[in-house]
């Protein structure tokens, strides 16, 4: 299930082939300048740390087989 909120009417109406494929278009890269707009701003490293990821993995599994607070 993907969670399309807001622009869920919208892609219905789409799907039922109500929208225009010029409008469809246009919508599709008013997404993508946001999308380009956001990358440009974000403060995300470029990949994720995995090692931190993995240990804290590992930790909320010991909390979940040990019954109590490790993290």
């Amino acid at each position: 299930m993907v969670k399309v909120g807001e622009h869920r009417e919208r892609l219905l109406a789409i799907k039922r082939g109500e929208v225009l494929l010029e409008v469809m278009n246009q919508w599709r890269m008013a997404l993508q300048r946001q999308f380009e707009a956001a990358f440009e701003r974000t403060n995300l490293p470029d990949r994720p740390n995995y090692e931190r990821i993995n240990d804290f993995l590992v930790r909320a599994r010991r909390l979940v087989i040990n019954g109590g607070p490790e993290l």
